[in-house]
């Protein structure tokens, strides 16, 4: 089964933040017995604002994406809410085949 873990960031980037080691657990027991892959927001600014990258932690695919500008002072935290996001997360979903997806915490 192709599971697909959501939330807004995830390791090591976001360390001490309940939902991050949430997901990195579900994610080392899930991938025991399934083809896990991470999909979460990212703030480096090495990255391309509108782009996802593609890295592995523990073995684990996970995709990154870095939200588009946008103003407000709470945007900034607001990096899975973007219209762009809409389309590389469907087609990221259709890559994976995604049997079963679940959003944890996003904004």
């Amino acid at each position: 089964m192709n599971v697909v873990l959501v939330n807004s960031f995830f390791y090591p980037e976001a360390l001490t933040c309940g939902p991050v080691v949430q997901t990195l657990d579900a994610a080392r027991v899930l991938s025991r017995a399934h083809a896990v892959s991470v999909f979460s927001g990212t703030l480096e600014p090495a990255q391309a604002p509108g782009s996802l990258a593609l890295t592995r932690v523990e073995g684990i695919p996970v995709a990154r994406y870095r939200p588009l500008p946008a103003a407000g002072m709470m945007s900034r935290y607001r990096v899975l809410s973007d219209r762009h996001l809409e389309r590389l997360f469907r087609e990221y979903l259709r890559q994976v085949s995604a049997d079963i997806v679940h959003c944890n915490v996003i904004h």
